[in-house]
């Protein structure tokens, strides 16, 4: 368990790293290290999907990992449906150490933890929270939302005229996701607090071409959005 929990904490870490660098950050290695000895200990990580670079990001971040790290990782994928994605971490649990996964929606997989908890198999959520869990890996959504929110009022008042006029149309990401809970979360209640209206919001599921139809629709629809 001492060696599980430690690869854990290095497979995290990576995850965070490379998510950074998904989003355009950088990283250096900073050096190499070796698991413990005795067997490999195995790492499962599963995926909303394959396609999406930030996700291909976190993933590549782990295989670094597990390189620097000498412990093999198992990668599945939930092809962007969340009962293949609940599916996909059931199978892993006969084959892995440790699952660090990103839930398409988290409360999907109440059953699935159960199972690993039984199992002794510590779980990792990856942008979302679950009591029972190991802990979740990610950033504070919500806060960073309402910085954009605080930003775009300050666009608004820009603009001139009363904040109470102004209509504003969101772009959401997955249904079900925490990540995306956080982010839309902390937008809307700064809208809120300053009497501006979200006209329309509707998700993406992280596809730039989806997001590009969606806000086309939205300029021929609302005209008058700020």
């Amino acid at each position: 368990m001492k060696k599980i929990r430690r690869v854990l904490s290095v497979l995290l870490a990576a995850i965070m790293v490379f998510s950074m660098t998904a989003c355009g950050g950088n990283s250096e290695e900073q050096g190499t290290d070796s698991a413990e000895g005795g067997d490999k200990t195995v790492v499962g990580m599963v995926q909303i999907d394959l396609t999406n670079p930030f996700h291909l990001g976190e993933v590549e971040g782990a295989k670094e990992c597990a390189r620097r790290n000498g412990f093999e990782l198992v990668v599945a994928s939930g092809d962007g449906d969340v009962t293949k994605q609940v599916e996909a971490f059931d199978n892993l649990l006969e084959q892995v150490d440790v699952i660090a996964v990103n839930c398409i929606d988290v409360t999907a997989f109440a059953n699935s933890f159960q199972k690993a908890k039984d199992k002794d198999i510590p779980v990792i959520v990856m942008h979302s929270k679950d009591e029972n869990t190991a802990g979740t890996v990610g950033f504070d959504e919500f806060a960073l939302s309402r910085e954009v929110g605080e930003y775009a009022i300050e666009l608004l008042k820009e603009k001139g005229g009363e904040l109470s006029d102004k209509k504003v149309a969101l772009l959401t990401g997955m249904l079900g996701q925490g990540l995306n809970e956080g982010r839309v979360g902390g937008f809307s209640e700064v809208m809120e607090e300053n009497g501006v209206e979200i006209v329309a919001a509707e998700p993406t599921d992280w596809d730039g071409t989806k997001a590009v139809t969606i806000m086309e629709n939205y300029l021929t629809a609302y005209d008058q959005l700020d």
